[in-house]
């Protein structure tokens, strides 16, 4: 059994609480997609956007800390919300835990993938989309992982001893694993759409302006049309 665990940001802290709830309804929905559904879907937030698709799995923890209401205390926030859900889940008889980002979509073929692996180890994200609304994304074939935090299947045991590869940034988990030996499976699909299609998101990730001429164009070589599979597999 897989346990995925989504921090949510707080109404108060965004003025498009309208898009935040949008978007996360299509994450939920990526989810109610999903293949397998062996699984529990840990939903830690100050409150719940209405209008939810129906996702018999999802358990919510309502926090009732302070919300920030300004920028500097986004990443506190979620990272206290992130030590409940693991905690959560960690209550459950579970084999592996993903924290998946509010806005993040993943594939129907993830959880049926990471169910049926017979390996010990933990995966990683290399191949993924990034999606800036429309029928357009960018394809990612290799580090997906350092640029969306949705991108880490973790081992429950290394959560339960405090072991967070996690920490110092998604960018430097193979990093981390390869500094202590460890060995880290790669999911051989891609399996992760990172949503950055509305102005309610924190990320910085840019469809095509990449900082300069040449990185710009490298990304306008990543950019493949979404087609019929692509929209059923992750749920558009």
């Amino acid at each position: 059994m897989l346990a995925y665990v989504i921090p949510l940001r707080s109404a108060v802290s965004t003025d498009r609480w309208d898009l935040v709830s949008e978007a996360f309804a299509l994450t939920i929905r990526s989810f109610v997609n999903q293949s397998d559904q062996d699984f529990v879907c840990i939903v830690i937030c100050h409150e719940l956007p209405e209008g939810l698709p129906a996702l018999k799995q999802m358990e919510v923890v309502h926090v009732d800390f302070e919300a920030p209401t300004d920028s500097s205390g986004y990443k506190k926030d979620k990272g206290s919300k992130l030590n409940i859900g693991l905690a959560k889940a960690l209550e459950y008889e579970v084999d592996r835990i993903m924290v998946v980002d509010a806005d993040d979509l993943i594939s129907s073929r993830l959880t049926a993938f990471l169910n049926q692996s017979q390996s010990p180890h933990p995966y990683l994200v290399e191949h993924g989309y990034v999606w800036n609304g429309g029928s357009l994304l960018r394809e990612h074939k290799r580090n997906f992982y350092k640029l969306c935090g949705s991108c880490y299947v973790a081992d429950p045991e290394d959560i339960a001893k405090g072991i967070d590869y996690m920490d110092k940034g998604h960018h430097l988990v193979r990093e981390n694993f390869e500094k202590e030996g460890r060995k880290l499976n790669t999911i051989p699909f891609p399996s992760v759409t990172k949503n950055v299609s509305y102005g309610g998101n924190i990320s910085e990730t840019q469809f095509i302006w990449g900082g300069s001429i040449q990185r710009s164009f490298k990304k306008l070589m990543m950019i493949r049309w979404m087609n019929k599979r692509i929209k059923n597999e992750f749920g558009f």
